[in-house]
């Protein structure tokens, strides 16, 4: 999440190397600023493996917005990746995975397919589309608590 420029120098090269799948969330404001990804790197990711999403524009919290703001900031954020990436972008994760009663009908509305929370645990089919929890990952595992969590369930 966030799109620093780490994704880029750490985790591409590694991923690409071996064929790998990621999903990065941009916040789209941050787009080539300082300690961020620059137009040039998100498109050569994109088109490897890499896919870019929405971050939202500011790294809004969410659960603080009215609708009317949601929609604002999930509408820009698309709206400037959709005109850098020549592509759809579908997918939301919403920032530090906060959102209110609001954000499922915004990100609806707006045209994503679906949203992403921190909210831990699984997730399947008949789950609501735009509150999909999340397993947390933290540098610090060890590989035995990273193996725990992918295959427990945790609240």
């Amino acid at each position: 999440d966030d799109g620093y420029v780490d994704n880029y120098t750490l985790a591409y090269p590694l991923l690409k190397a071996n064929n790998q799948k990621a999903t990065l969330f941009m916040v789209a404001k941050c787009i080539n600023t300082q300690n961020y990804l620059t137009s040039k790197q998100l498109l050569e990711m994109d088109k490897n493996n890499f896919k870019v999403e929405s971050h939202t524009n500011n790294h809004d919290d969410l659960s603080k917005l009215t609708y009317n703001e949601q929609v604002m900031t999930l509408k820009t954020s698309r709206i400037v990746l959709e005109k850098l990436l020549g592509k759809k972008v579908l997918y939301v994760a919403y920032p530090s995975g906060k959102y209110n009663n609001a954000t499922s009908k915004a990100a609806h509305d707006v045209g994503f397919n679906l949203g992403i929370s921190t909210d831990n645990g699984f997730t399947s089919v008949s789950d609501n589309y735009y509150t999909i929890n999340r397993i947390y990952v933290n540098a610090f595992y060890s590989m035995a608590k990273f193996k725990y969590n992918l295959t427990h369930e945790m609240k």
